[in-house]
């Protein structure tokens, strides 16, 4: 026995010398550090470990790592005691040497592309450019529930660039990522831990057999580089371990109006099985939705999907009511898997959805309300994009930063805001307010949030402008049309009014020119007639009126005494 201690002693101390002489060869081919721009790729969202070898004479001096901006390096991060801090994006570490450094980005940006620096005191010792880019394959962080002495599987996604590269398996252990296990080919195996990879899906996968509790917290899945002096982590996974599945039930809390995701672990021996989530009543479980494509079903309260290793499922569950409350069970087959305890509660805060709009290039805040219950907790925002819910962006602090999304927590309030920035048409979409739970086997959704893009917000105003213009034109037309009818009805009713007076005053006057005319009509003589009848007829044509019957008599008299 003592001669195998000693044995794996000395192979240990061999093998430390040798990658030590390996190293410091590679290092004395490629010469000074510095002397050239080192060029690494990040992925946003995702992570990345850069690291830097100073030299024997720079041990002692303040380190640190900055980004260039013109004239002048700001500093990012110092030395630290721990490579892992949580509440912190940047952060640095010595090794005991005090000569190789390493740096930890978290959650990368577009904006962290950019040159940066290893200095000691106000030595630069290393430059190098990060160019951080969009894969829609990866770049964020997901939460995956294992249980004692089951079997988890850890699938890690990666872009093209990266797939005749070797893979590795980070594990945060004590401040520090671990290395847990990592492969050149396409196997290796290290306990209970193994990987595999399917190049054409892009996807390299470590199993954990026999789950123990010591399993759970946070894994990075790293990328093999030619250049050891970044290591890309495209993908962040937390692992949470719970019970024996089937040993307990599970209980959740929802509330009215919210909705409300489920996760199922099921064995691998009912991998092929037919899966389904039901609701317990008396002796029977009535089936409430069976595996389908899609976990988001605008038409369907109950949706369930399964991953592709065809042993974790979701189920959805939107718009909750009180009769929602009551005991569910995940099945393969006829058989029990794991059953759930829900409770459906009202909070007039929350559970229920909204709508919004948003204008392009401008700047939307999506705001999620949340009982007091959850104050404590880290929140997320899921977007529907595919048939499924993707987070987009969570913390469990009070802010986080993912490219043009940011969150901040108003706790006194109860409420969490997520702003976008530079709004686009694919921001346009069905929202939801979650929250981290600590049993993962369950995600609330207070709230649903229906966000509508539209135009520049001045052009609307613009187009809102000319509506107005015309439809006052419009009115004004209207206007003087009724006006000018009305007009025309008033001069009509007047011109009538005087053709009947006039008609009517003719009339009078041939009444009185009978009465006048009739003692004197012999006693005119034809010529004197005809005079008379021209003078009349001028008379009346030139008068508003008809001439009065004294008119006539005084006419008819001048003519008799002509006559005579």
């Amino acid at each position: 026995m003592n001669n195998t201690s000693g044995f794996t002693v000395s192979s240990f101390v061999i093998m430390k010398t040798f990658l030590f002489f390996l190293f410091f060869t590679l290092f004395l081919i490629t010469g000074h550090v510095g002397d050239a721009v080192d060029t690494m790729t990040g992925i946003t969202g995702g992570s990345i470990i850069i690291n830097c070898v100073y030299r024997d004479e720079t041990r002692e001096s303040a380190k640190s790592f900055c980004k260039v901006s013109g004239r002048e390096c700001t500093t990012m991060t110092e030395v630290k005691k721990d490579l892992w801090i949580p509440e912190e994006r940047f952060s640095m570490i010595e090794d005991e040497s005090r000569i190789l450094i390493s740096v930890f980005i978290r959650n990368l940006t577009v904006t962290d592309s950019g040159t940066y620096r290893c200095q000691a005191g106000s030595q630069t010792v290393q430059t190098m450019d990060l160019n951080v880019k969009q894969e829609s394959c990866c770049g964020r962080s997901e939460d995956q529930t294992a249980y004692l002495g089951e079997t988890a599987v850890i699938q890690c996604k990666y872009p093209d660039t990266y797939k005749d590269h070797g893979k590795l398996l980070f594990k945060v252990q004590n401040g520090l990522l671990e290395s847990i296990i990592h492969t050149f080919g396409h196997s290796a195996t290290n306990e209970r831990f193994s990987p595999s990879e399917n190049e054409q899906e892009h996807v390299f996968s470590v199993t954990i057999a026999d789950v123990e509790r010591s399993d759970a917290g946070v894994y990075f899945c790293g990328i093999e580089n030619n250049k050891i002096i970044y290591t890309p982590l495209p993908m962040e996974i937390q692992l949470h371990v719970s019970g024996h599945v089937g040993d307990a039930v599970d209980t959740m809390t929802g509330i009215t109006g919210g909705s409300i995701i489920i996760n199922c672990v099921y064995r691998d021996e009912t991998r092929e099985s037919a899966k389904s989530f039901c609701k317990v009543s008396g002796r029977e479980c009535t089936t409430m939705t069976e595996v389908k494509k899609d976990l988001w079903i605008p038409e369907e309260r109950f949706s369930m999907i399964e991953g592709e290793s065809r042993i974790l499922i979701s189920v959805f569950i939107r718009n909750l009511t009180v009769t929602d409350s009551g005991t569910y069970r995940c099945r393969a087959g006829s058989q029990t898997i794991q059953t759930v305890d829900f409770n459906v509660k009202q909070e007039s805060c929350c559970g229920r959805s909204e709508d919004q709009t948003a204008y392009l290039g401008g700047t939307a805040v999506i705001q999620c309300k949340y009982p007091d219950t959850y104050k404590d907790r880290g929140k997320q925002l899921f977007k529907v994009q595919n048939g499924s819910l993707e987070p987009i962006i969570h913390t469990f602090g009070h802010s986080a930063t993912n490219e043009r999304f940011s969150l901040k927590e108003n706790e006194q309030e109860h409420v969490f805001s997520v702003t976008i920035a530079d709004v686009e048409r694919s921001d346009a979409g069905v929202y939801f307010c979650g929250i981290e739970n600590n049993n993962i086997i369950y995600t609330p959704l207070p709230m649903e949030i229906q966000l509508h893009v539209s135009e520049n917000q001045e052009q609307t105003d613009v187009s809102g402008q000319s509506d107005l213009y015309i439809i006052s034109a419009v009115c004004s037309c209207v206007i003087l049309l009724l006006a000018v009818g009305l007009s025309l009805m008033l001069f009509k009713c007047r011109w009538k009014k005087t053709e009947d007076s006039v008609s009517s005053d003719q009339r009078n006057a041939r009444d009185g020119d009978e009465e006048v005319n009739c003692p004197h009509y012999e006693a005119i003589q034809d010529s004197a007639q005809e005079s008379i009848g021209l003078n009349t007829v001028y008379a009346t044509t030139q008068l508003p009126t008809s001439p009065s019957g004294s008119d006539f008599y005084a006419l008819a008299e001048k003519s008799h005494d002509i006559e005579h």
